[in-house]
This record gives C-alpha cells, structure tokens and sequence, in this order.
C-alpha cells in the first residue's frame, strides 16, 4: 500500500506541536504507519516521534525493528533467548504481510535506518550475523 508521504509530514508535525499531549492518538496509528512499509517519510517521522513523545520510543523501536529484520532477513525478529517457533507467532500480523523487499534501495533504506536510529536497549546481532 502506498501513502502520501505528506501523511507521514503532517502526524510528524501534529507531534511537535502537540508534544507528549498526542501520545494515546500517535500509539493507535503506530501499526497502521509500520504497516505502509519502509520509506524515508515513514523513517523520518518515526524518528520525529521518537524524540517528540518519548513514551512511545520503545514501540517505535520494536516495531522498526520487526519490518527492518522482514526487509534484511526476510524472516520475522527474533530476540537472543527466545525459542524459535515463539518469535513467529510474536509477529504482529500486518508487519508479516510486507512483501519481502530485496531491491537495493530498500536494502539501502533498511541498512541506513538501522545505523542511524536509536536503538538503545535491543540486540541487534542477529543484524550482524546475517
């Protein structure tokens, strides 16, 4: 599915001006917004997001992390200790209907977003070992 990215825009600056107040709104339409796919609009108003309402960082990141694991290693994330078959079925459903992106430029999308967010407090090994 294919969003305007002046979507993307304008929640990244309903949150500046609205700060921490629009967390509850911003929290209902994180699956939705993961579930468009990568794109530089979605990465940047994540990281808007991010910063603007801080509460919402960890779901942020869980959730970049699960479609940048889906585009890098067309296989859903897996937490360091957590038993094989768990992690699938962890998954959030609208995150696994991404199709599975090998083109470079979402390879290159998924490589810049992982070195340049942040994601404090996960593992990403399994990034690295991949």
């Amino acid at each position: 599915m294919q969003v305007d990215a002046t979507v993307f825009t304008c929640i990244s600056m309903l949150s500046r001006a609205m700060g921490p107040s629009i967390q509850p709104d911003i929290k209902e339409l994180l699956e939705p917004m993961l579930a468009v796919g990568l794109s530089p609009a979605l990465t940047a108003v994540l990281y808007d997001l991010s910063r603007q309402i801080p509460q919402l960082k960890k779901d942020i990141q869980d959730g970049l992390l699960k479609m940048l694991s889906l585009v890098l290693m067309h296989k859903p994330l897996r937490h360091p200790g957590m038993p094989k078959g768990l992690a699938h079925q962890l998954s959030s459903p609208s995150l696994t209907n991404i199709p599975e992106a090998s083109d470079v430029g979402s390879i290159t999308l998924a490589l810049r977003t992982l070195g340049s967010f942040e994601f404090e407090g996960h593992s990403l090994t399994q990034f690295v070992h991949h």
